[in-house]
């Protein structure tokens, strides 16, 4: 089974007696975090900008940078 298939069928987060699907949690988050597509952005347009916050995350976690 590939990776996809299996994260489909299979991974699950549990969080206080709860079980979801894992992609459902993730989307969430994304969305929380303003992170989750957006309108007209392409895919490669959507990796460019959370590689960036996630860089500046990065720096801002290892006290390079103030938030």
């Amino acid at each position: 089974m590939c990776a996809p298939c299996w994260v489909d069928n299979y991974s699950t987060f549990t969080m206080d007696g709860v079980t979801r699907p894992f992609k459902e949690v993730l989307k969430e988050k994304l969305i929380e975090l303003d992170l989750w597509f957006k309108d007209g952005e392409t895919r490669g347009e959507w990796q460019e900008r959370i590689e960036v916050e996630g860089r500046s995350a990065l720096r801002r976690y290892a006290g390079r940078e103030k938030s």
